[in-house]
């Protein structure tokens, strides 16, 4: 039973954009070998409500990206992995949307990216996300390593004090207030973390009440267009009934 609930866990874990990726890194003449110490291949991970998601958490995953193929890493994917319904249930309240529906928007979210794949874990511990999903890839793949890097807000990792003992490697995005004395932090400690500079970030809050309020100018280059039909068609009449 505790086999079969662990593979239908690992089934949640979608390995077929990295699998596309890794092969597009296998040579395509015989003659040439891949070193048998080849470098690692990183995959990022971002945990968090995805209620909706929206365009900033796109662009974390690339500037991510960008910041450590810029340190000489390679990226070979990401996961968006929305955390569990009794995260976003205490969290949100009267606009608390299901793990079912914020996966199906994350899936539309995310459909034309060849390289960022959706985790329906429903985990609220991003570090035991990102630690499962290593597991799978590593089976999945065995010949590859890996390196799982968690992208986490700076005021996140302030927090928590992450730069102690830090379960998992992470990508931290600078916060206004959080982000000078991370990178202090980060230097003092010698942490193997990685700073990118802040984003300007959507809120989500804003997000659904325009939805609420129909006023879907204010979501144009913010949100996924499928994802705001996809809120007007299933997500509203959810909040209806619920009122």
């Amino acid at each position: 039973k505790h086999l079969s609930h662990r593979l239908m866990e690992d089934d949640l874990v979608d390995t077929s954009k990295v699998a596309r990726a890794l092969s597009r890194l296998t040579p395509a003449t015989p003659h040439l070998v891949i070193p048998r110490r080849a470098p690692p291949q990183v995959v990022l991970v971002c945990s968090g409500s995805f209620a909706p998601p929206h365009d900033t958490h796109a662009l974390l995953f690339d500037r991510a990206r960008l910041a450590l193929e810029q340190r000489g890493e390679t990226v070979c994917g990401g996961f968006v992995a929305p955390s569990s319904d009794k995260h976003v249930r205490e969290k949100l309240g009267k606009d608390f949307i299901p793990l079912a529906q914020r996966l199906a928007m994350c899936q539309l979210a995310t459909a034309d990216s060849d390289w960022v794949a959706v985790c329906g874990l429903g985990n609220e511990n991003a570090s035991a996300t990102a630690a499962h999903i290593g597991r799978v890839l590593a089976a999945a793949f065995p010949k590859t390593t890996f390196v799982v890097r968690l992208i986490c807000g700076a005021d996140h990792v302030a927090k928590l004090k992450l730069w102690v003992k830090p379960k998992c490697d992470h990508v931290v995005v600078g916060r206004p207030g959080f982000t000078k004395t991370v990178a202090k932090e980060i230097r003092r400690n010698n942490s193997k973390m990685v700073l990118i500079d802040e984003i300007d970030d959507v809120s989500s809050t804003l997000v659904r009440q325009c939805i609420r309020d129909k006023t879907l100018a204010l979501l144009e280059g913010k949100v996924h267009p499928n994802v705001v039909e996809y809120m007007l068609q299933k997500v509203v009449p959810m909040w209806s009934s619920n009122c």
